[in-house]
């Protein structure tokens, strides 16, 4: 169990190094990030390679990582909802992760332990209300050539992020509204991840856009600090 927790922390390292390289291109400012979010970017780059390797231990190291972060659910806007009439919670999106790393593990002990450890985390994780001080993040789908919108509420004068990644090479812009709908920055490099950050001048409500630039529906991660 010691030798593949050491390989796990190993891996997080390696994946550390390619996410945060890929923000700091991203990123307009000169500013360090808040940890949390981009601990949870570097959980759900884990996730994406998991799949497109087939790689249980990227996605338990993922796990492991938004366990710690307490994150909480990111909700679509209500008008959101009613046009795709589904939002995969968290609890849902973790759970159907780990049932892949656990079929993907086979009969790897030491890794079928770990799945157990955390499947228990996660129950936790569905009966806890309302957790404070993680990143929020929401699993969605965008539908083609549509968009999604989202309301959080940022601090003044305190560093706000907005990460997404989407599935495959698929093309999403990002925008960031005012209460007002005054464009605050955008990233419309149209990528399959977007990123941007600020620092609020009050403490007010931001309206976050997603748009879908391709011909078919896209599933996506937006994370919120």
């Amino acid at each position: 169990m010691r030798k593949f927790t050491i390989l796990l922390f190993a891996l997080c390292f390696c994946f550390s190094t390619v996410v945060n390289a890929q923000v700091t291109e991203n990123t307009k400012e000169k500013t360090s990030k808040h940890q949390k979010i981009e601990n949870t970017r570097l959980a759900y780059q884990l996730i994406k390679y998991g799949y497109q390797k087939e790689n249980a231990l990227s996605m338990i190291s993922a796990i492991d990582i938004l366990l710690k972060q307490n994150i909480s659910d990111l909700h679509l806007e209500i008008d959101n909802l009613n046009q795709i009439e589904v939002e995969v919670k968290n609890y849902a999106y973790l759970k159907n992760i780990l049932d892949y790393a656990r079929y993907k593990a086979k009969n790897n002990v030491n890794m079928l332990a770990l799945v157990d450890q955390y499947d228990k985390e996660l129950f936790k994780m569905k009966t806890t209300r309302g957790a404070i001080g993680g990143a929020r993040v929401g699993n969605h789908t965008v539908l083609a050539k549509g968009s999604n919108f989202f309301w959080v509420v940022f601090k003044q004068n305190e560093l706000a992020e907005v990460s997404v990644i989407g599935n495959g090479k698929n093309v999403l812009d990002l925008f960031i509204y005012d209460e007002n709908n005054l464009l605050v920055d955008k990233d419309n490099k149209r990528q399959a991840e977007c990123y941007l950050n600020w620092y609020p001048k009050e403490k007010k409500a931001y309206k976050i856009k997603i748009k879908n630039n391709g011909s078919s529906k896209i599933n996506y991660s937006v994370i919120t600090n």
